[in-house]
């Protein structure tokens, strides 16, 4: 039996940090199911490959990609992890408790786009790998049987992308880009890939993501096909603009998915002055006074997450609203 090959991603310089341990229960982990093979990059031969070549051809090779963050963070773990993004490889992340993290893995961590898992010790990292495969595992074979079923669904999309026809995605967020055109350029068994007209900005959309597609008859009818999303189609503010999220939003919600960040904690700070380095400008209106912020050409921010940000102080109760426009 084939099996599939799963990529334990971490810091590796001891001297930097000591993550070895929680290695090898990742990989004793993996490897007790029995179609499943752990890559590690210390029990790997030696090779005349480039060092970073071989590395990001195992994360492409594999099914499944296991990421470890402590306290520490370096550029090969955050090139694994974009290219296990870029491929559209699904990621289970472990955080390690830390009472402090260096900027670079604070930023790692901000720049998830899934849901992470925190542990304190090896034994409570075991138990969390053991579940989080088991139900990665359920999912799988629940996508292979909708796909079974959408068969039909993946055939319209296939003719769709050999048209390079033009369709709209629900649900997105913010709501207003709806009306949004896009142009469907590939579809195959596991990823979709449409780029928005407007802007040319391309998105990877899981093709198992895809419950539904809307047909309005031929082109001549005036109306586009919409795909309807098991999750959403997400604006982000930094980095590639549109990505697709898994949570779907209820049919009433307007701005997505909010959390709170607080101005006087180190993160938020850190994360407005990359904002203002990076030429945006920055205001807290309440929630009540954003259209017409919207209307004057700011945009509300949408962090790496995908979730809009609520801004409060430890002074006062009322809850601000993070939005930014570009400084000309």
């Amino acid at each position: 039996m084939q099996q599939s090959k799963v990529f334990i991603s971490s810091i590796l310089d001891p001297k930097k940090e000591e993550l070895g341990p929680e290695r090898e229960v990742i990989r004793d982990v993996i490897e007790s199911f029995g179609f499943l093979t752990a890559w590690a990059f210390e029990h790997e031969p030696a090779s005349t490959a480039p060092l970073e070549e071989s590395y990001l051809q195992n994360v492409d090779e594999s099914d499944l990609v296991v990421l470890i963050v402590g306290k520490e963070c370096t550029d090969p773990v955050v090139s694994e992890y974009l290219r296990a993004v870029k491929r559209s490889k699904p990621v289970l992340v472990f955080v390690k408790d830390m009472a402090e993290r260096t900027p670079q893995a604070e930023l790692l961590l901000r720049r998830l786009d899934c849901k992470y898992d925190a542990f304190d010790s090896l034994t409570d990292l075991r138990g969390k790998v053991r579940d989080a495969l088991s139900q990665t595992l359920v999912k799988g074979l629940k996508s292979l049987a909708e796909g079974v079923l959408a068969g039909p669904s993946l055939g319209t999309l296939r003719q769709f992308a050999a048209r390079l026809a033009t369709v709209r995605i629900k649900p997105t967020i913010p709501r207003k880009a709806e009306s949004e055109k896009f142009q469907l350029r590939v579809a195959d068994s596991h990823v979709v890939v449409v780029a928005m007209l407007s802007s040319g900005a391309e998105v990877r959309i899981p093709t198992g993501r895809i419950k539904e597609v809307l047909s309005f008859g031929n082109s001549a009818s005036g109306e586009d096909p919409i795909l309807i999303l098991d999750g959403r189609l997400q604006r982000v503010t930094r980095g590639p603009a549109w990505r697709f999220f898994p949570e779907v939003p209820e049919q009433d919600c307007e701005l997505g998915f909010p959390k709170t960040m607080h101005l006087d904690n180190p993160h938020t700070r850190c994360l407005l002055d990359e904002l203002k380095q990076a030429g945006w400008q920055i205001n807290h209106p309440y929630e009540n006074f954003l259209d017409s912020f919207l209307a004057g050409g700011s945009e509300l921010f949408y962090d790496e997450d995908g979730r809009y940000v609520r801004t409060a102080t430890v002074h006062s109760n009322k809850l601000g609203l993070l939005v930014v426009m570009k400084s000309q």
